[in-house]
């Protein structure tokens, strides 16, 4: 897996506007890399 950039907020509300902001497309994508991860450390 090739690493990304990554974010850390401050702020739980911050993080969830920036994470509303996302494509669906996108955010699918990248909840599939998390699934992927997950599962090779099972």
């Amino acid at each position: 897996m090739i690493a990304e950039t990554a974010y850390l907020f401050r702020h739980a509300l911050l993080r969830d506007a920036a994470y509303q902001l996302q494509l669906p497309g996108d955010r699918a994508r990248l909840h599939g890399i998390a699934l992927r991860a997950i599962e090779a450390l099972c």
